[in-house]
């Protein structure tokens, strides 16, 4: 297929409109694409830290533990059981399943 004259000068302006719009479209992925990859690395910044204070935690609540097993009565050990089981229950969920149809 030949070109005639006229239709080049048609096509070879809209060849540069073309491609300034994909410049920009790449332009505008890889922005998005570093965006990205900075909010991850925060959150993983962020996730990195988070155990460290959760064993802080668990090892203090481990040691209260561990001295109020020792110095416990049976009606102490009593009470704790119920606060445990009363933390246990779920707060939106309920105790009965709906079989109906």
């Amino acid at each position: 297929m030949s070109q005639r004259n006229i239709e080049l000068q048609i096509s070879i302006p809209k060849v540069t409109e073309v491609a300034k719009i994909q410049q920009q479209l790449q332009q505008q992925q890889l922005n998005q694409q570093a965006a990205f990859e900075q909010t991850m690395h925060k959150q993983i910044e962020k996730e990195i830290h988070r155990p460290n204070q959760a064993d802080e935690n668990q090892t203090v609540s481990n040691q209260n533990q561990q001295t109020g097993d020792q110095s416990s009565t049976p009606g102490s050990k009593r009470r704790r059981k119920k606060a445990e089981q009363q933390e246990a229950k779920h707060p939106y969920k309920g105790k009965h399943i709906d079989l109906r149809g």
